[in-house]
């Protein structure tokens, strides 16, 4: 059987790392792939937005949500960075808490949304505590490491993320002229410059390939149709810390669905650092992958007493480490200290958010594209016979069928049930465990399965 270690070269061969984890690289470089990080970051750069407009808060309190979403973020991958984790990951709102906290805050109110996530993300911190006898996250860890495992939560990741980012090609009819010609042109502008610039020989292109898609398609957009960049000069610059700006309760439902959430989250994170691990040949014992999921929460948990939302590891940040090959984990510390002295400030924010959607959909579509074909790359690794077939294929078939499920049968569910219909990533991460889980004890009984 391939090893672990082989693994690992195999795939770096293929794509080679030319600045490993612990190398440094300069300044320069240092701020310009801190800021493309950012860029990648589309649920940091949307789900604020979409959750203001959703429960109608002013601009003031969305704005509020931005900032403390960003410093949330930049602490997590500080931390990471340096203390815990000790890999180029970058953290940023996970979508599975991002959907449930609307559908709980919908149903309950924005207070005990608030407060059953406070209370889940406290309980997923204690079983994340990595110890070295016992430990439920270092004992998933085991677990997700399987490939079915692994590629299954890959595939539906950047399926969730494609229906997020494609529909913003076109827009909708309040773009004015904009809808659908001009956002379309600029969205396959982005794309095709960045793809353009990750296949050049040049370094100073390849590295900074999603800046400049963002660049060029941006630069055109502003010449052809209506933008916001006047809305940077009205922000304001620092709004202070809030605690608990929406208020405290705690429901008992609320809870246990958020602890279902948390679970393709935490499954997420842990399978975004064995790629990663995999990528740079470095080792990822079950309790070095539990420091970094507990970090996670615990700062996720930190944020959501202060407003804000998830932090963790987001799988875009996969995909530019394999465009721009630079694996340095200063520039992740970078990013993350780029996030924490601007979270508060408003021009900042503004200036980000400010970015045409279109431009920034059509850009960070190629980052999606990568993690899909790595989650085929890592199902390759399996040997196929009829029960890996069933324990990779059944989970993503009704994943993607949940996906395509109209909004008019979900909403016609019970609460419980049409959140759990509108978790994809939820359903599949628990049936490739069950699967795998079943593969692993017949094998052991000695029949042919094998995952």
């Amino acid at each position: 059987m391939t090893t672990q270690e082989e693994v690992a070269d195999e795939i770096t061969a293929e794509q080679p790392i030319e600045v490993g984890v612990d190398e440094r690289v300069g300044v320069a470089t240092l701020l310009g792939l801190g800021f493309q990080h950012i860029l990648g970051l589309a649920g940091l750069l949307l789900f604020p937005a979409l959750f203001g407009r959703s429960f109608g808060l002013t601009g003031h309190d969305t704005g509020y949500l931005y900032g403390i979403t960003f410093i949330t973020s930049g602490v997590v991958v500080v931390l990471q960075a340096v203390g815990l984790l000790r890999l180029p990951i970058v953290q940023a709102p996970f979508a599975g808490i991002f959907a449930a906290l609307l559908s709980v805050g919908h149903h309950v109110g924005l207070a005990k949304a608030y407060g059953s996530l406070i209370v889940a993300s406290l309980i997923w911190c204690v079983l994340a505590i990595p110890l070295r006898r016992w430990g439920a996250v270092a004992r998933l860890a085991g677990r997700v490491g399987s490939p079915i495992v692994t590629g299954v939560i890959l595939l539906i990741i950047s399926a969730q993320l494609g229906t997020i980012v494609l529909p913003a090609y076109f827009g909708t009819a309040a773009d004015g002229p904009a809808f659908p010609w001009v956002n379309l042109g600029c969205a396959v502008l982005a794309l095709a410059v960045v793809v353009t610039c990750m296949r050049s020989p040049i370094r100073l292109l390849r590295r900074g390939a999603m800046l400049w898609g963002v660049i060029a398609g941006a630069v055109v957009y502003t010449l052809v149709a209506t933008t916001h960049w006047g809305n940077v000069a009205h922000a304001s610059a620092f709004v202070g810390l809030r605690w608990m700006p929406f208020g405290f309760g705690v429901d008992g439902v609320s809870v246990i669905i958020f602890l279902i959430a948390w679970f393709p989250a935490v499954s997420e994170s842990l399978a975004t650092y064995r790629i990663v691990a995999d990528w740079t040949g470095e080792p990822l014992p079950p309790e070095r992958s539990a420091q970094g999921v507990f970090g996670e929460l615990l700062g996720s948990t930190a944020g959501a007493l202060l407003g804000g939302m998830s932090a963790m590891a987001y799988p875009a940040n996969v995909g530019l480490l394999k465009v721009t090959r630079v694996a340095s984990r200063w520039v992740t510390l970078t990013t993350g200290v780029i996030l924490v002295v601007l979270g508060g400030f408003g021009y900042f924010d503004a200036l980000l958010v400010a970015i045409p959607q279109p431009v920034l959909s059509g850009a960070t579509t190629v980052l999606f594209g990568l993690i899909f074909a790595n989650g085929l790359q890592v199902l390759g690794r399996v040997r196929w016979n009829q029960d890996a077939m069933l324990a990779a294929g059944l989970p993503v078939i009704i994943a993607i069928g949940l996906l395509l499920t109209p909004p008019a049968v979900t909403a016609s569910l019970p609460g419980w049930l049409a959140l759990v219909v509108g978790q994809p990533l939820v359903v599949s991460v628990a049936l490739s465990l069950v699967a795998t889980a079943y593969l692993h004890r017949t094998s052991r009984g000695g029949t042919h399965a094998n995952a």
